[in-house]
């Protein structure tokens, strides 16, 4: 298993020219570049030109010009002008451009140091490609101190995981002692309403107040507060659901009685028609509709009767969830409550010897020094944690040859190298 330098703080060193503050695409000419000059229709001044160590170019018949911190385009009137001064042309055409510039110089934590051809457009980050990238360290070779800074690392979750399930662990007591107070077996018929909930709302005072954890407990108050009106409002929802089906109940109780009236006044007169109709009195027309009627009238009794015994049922349904409601509530929440403890119970489990390695770990990165260099306690973690611990960044410092300091950038900023700069990555002790 291996990390990367970019794991710890990276920092590139850069040696530049004075004139790194122009443009890149107009880069002054230095000593020991090769410039080509063409001179039109005189090809015994045309050619390539090397910049001497004085920081001159040497001509046929016109001699020594200064080229050093000169564009191309400056050293093109220098020897325009000496040209016409040497009467050697009234008029002359004199184009240069830079064949050759400096090398760039790559040195430290990369794959390949050493010299490479500069070309316009190159920045830190392509310089570093060009290198073969940084260097990867095995976990190995970095000693002792890697794992010291894990250790301290994973002793500081562990401890922020379970100051995070205390806290879970008290938000869920709060709600099963509201549970009780409102829904146990002598809590009022009002309980919810009368019950103050913030009261019942109660964190450890071990717990340290920091930023972090302050957050976290105002989040899981929250969580309090919405899951209270959730329940109050399940339990005043099932209330109103008993107080609907006991009024259905009552409602097709009286269209029993209508229907049973109506049924028992069919039924004389069924027995009436019967008698008329042994006596011919009436006639068999008259005696069908009337068994007609008689039918529909036990149909409808029939049908009553079966949507009492359905809304009875649904009452008896709706008034059992109301009456154990408290104790279904209670019984959820003690099971979440168990998961919690689980998992505080496996966390102290493992708090006490990681807590002792970090320790240890401390001591040994605070008095160390690998071949690399110590790894400080204060870096930034190596491996971002759920709580999202900030990781170490790249850096950069840029110094000028004749700055009096480095200036500071990141890295990856694209920032331009010049002909001839040195760039040495390193790892900040």
């Amino acid at each position: 298993m291996t990390s990367t330098l970019g794991n710890l703080f990276l920092s590139v060193s850069l040696i530049v020219s004075p004139m790194m503050a122009l443009a890149q695409a107009s880069a002054p000419i230095m000593v020991g570049e090769t410039v080509n000059i063409d001179v039109y229709d005189r090809p015994e001044l045309s050619g390539e030109r090397q910049i001497d160590g004085g920081g001159e170019v040497a001509m046929p018949l016109v001699g020594r010009l200064p080229a050093v911190g000169l564009t191309a385009p400056e050293l093109e009137d220098q020897i325009t002008n000496r040209l016409k001064e040497n009467g050697l042309d009234s008029d002359p055409h004199v184009v240069v451009t830079l064949s050759k510039r400096l090398d760039v110089y790559i040195d430290g934590d990369v794959n390949n140091p050493g010299a490479y051809p500069w070309r316009p457009g190159l920045t830190v980050p392509q310089a570093i490609a060009l290198a073969g990238g940084r260097v990867v360290v095995a976990d190995d070779e970095l000693g002792p101190a890697l794992n010291a800074l894990r250790s301290i690392e994973y002793a500081a979750a562990t401890q922020r995981r379970a100051e995070t399930a205390l806290v879970q662990q008290a938000r869920i007591r709060s709600e099963i002692a509201f549970a009780r107070a409102a829904y146990g077996s002598n809590a009022p018929r009002d309980g919810a309403e009368v019950v103050d909930a913030e009261a019942l709302f109660t964190m450890p005072e071990t717990l340290e107040q920091t930023p972090a954890m302050s957050s976290f407990i105002e989040t899981q108050h929250s969580i309090y507060q919405h899951n209270i009106r959730s329940y109050t409002e399940r339990h005043a929802s099932l209330r109103t659901q008993v107080g609907v089906r006991q009024e259905r109940v009552s409602l097709l109780q009286e269209q029993l009685e209508h229907v049973r009236k109506e049924t028992a006044f069919v039924l004389e007169r069924m027995a009436a028609f019967e008698g008329l109709s042994n006596k011919g009195l009436i006639t068999a027309s008259d005696m069908m509709n009337m068994q007609r009627v008689a039918t529909n009238s036990n149909g409808t009794l029939i049908e009553v009767l079966a949507a009492i015994a359905d809304a009875k049922v649904s009452l008896e349904q709706a008034e059992l969830e109301l009456k154990t409601f408290g104790l279904d509530l209670k019984r959820q929440l003690e099971q979440g409550l168990m998961e919690v403890q689980a998992d505080l119970i496996d966390l102290r489990a493992r708090l006490d010897p990681v807590t002792r390695a970090g320790f240890i770990g401390a001591a040994f990165d605070r008095t160390s020094a690998p071949g690399r260099g110590a790894i400080p306690v204060q870096s930034g973690p190596l491996v971002e944690d759920k709580l999202g611990a900030e990781t170490s960044v790249s850096q950069a410092a840029i110094q000028q040859v004749n700055a009096p300091a480095a200036r500071n950038v990141t890295a990856s900023v694209q920032e331009l190298v010049m002909p001839g700069d040195t760039i040495t990555v390193y790892a900040d002790p």
